[in-house]
């Protein structure tokens, strides 16, 4: 067992360093049947999602801090992808990941924003 389990952990770490997107998709994509030239799924915008992303950075843009937004949302009757309420760190988290916003609180660098190719 501890052999699977370390060649799992090899194989997965080799995975993330080779640039491979481990797990599910991020909010706001879904992975297409369509692969790149390595054989890896492309992500593809999921277009509600989208709005959502757009209508939320709008309204940060307008001032709004991350719990009011999430506040707004719930309000909308809007859940997460996996049916629950929206929080202050996840839309941080989106928005940052989506390129609209810079979290400084500890000095991160920010991750680029994710490109799709809308073909």
């Amino acid at each position: 067992r501890e052999l699977i389990s370390e060649r799992t952990r090899e194989a997965m770490q080799h995975m993330k360093a080779q640039g491979v997107r481990l797990g599910v998709a991020p909010y706001g994509y879904r992975h297409s049947q369509r692969l790149d030239d390595k054989g890896r799924r492309i992500l593809e915008p999921v277009e509600q999602e989208q709005a959502v992303i757009r209508q939320v950075a709008a309204w940060r843009s307008d001032g709004s801090d991350f719990k009011a937004i999430a506040a707004r949302l719930q309000a909308q009757g809007l859940l997460s992808r996996r049916g629950r309420p929206w929080t202050p760190s996840v839309i941080s988290l989106i928005l940052e990941r989506e390129g609209h916003h810079q979290r400084s609180r500890f000095h991160k660098t920010p991750s680029p924003a994710i490109v799709c190719d809308p073909d």
